[in-house]
């Protein structure tokens, strides 16, 4: 058989064997599935802490979202207010000065 130039020689059943099972040993197969268990179980663990996480940081927010809102309103009913009762100083003003100016004209 030809080299290829990959550095393998020809066809080996045992190169096979390897290649579909693994050159490790039954204990070693054992070892990697005992810690590959342990990880799945550490992944869902920090998985599900992560999910509570999530959940406790949507209702946070979904309660900032409400008491933003509350408090919006009470600021805009404040500041409408506030506006109100200053347009209508500023008109109680306006009307004290054109009576004096009228006041003025009437006496010339």
């Amino acid at each position: 058989m030809q080299n290829n130039g990959q550095g393998k020689g020809g066809f080996s059943l045992s190169g096979v064997r390897t290649k579909l099972f693994g050159s490790d040993t039954p204990e070693q197969r054992e070892v990697r599935l005992k810690q590959l268990d342990e990880q799945i179980i550490q992944a869902e663990a920090e998985l599900k802490r992560v999910q509570e996480e999530s959940q406790q940081f949507i209702e946070y927010s979904l309660r900032d979202i409400d008491r933003f809102q509350r408090q919006k309103t009470k600021d805009l009913q404040e500041i409408f207010t506030n506006y109100a009762v200053m347009q209508i100083k500023q008109c109680k003003k306006g009307i004290a000065i054109w009576t004096s100016a009228k006041d003025c004209f009437s006496k010339m």
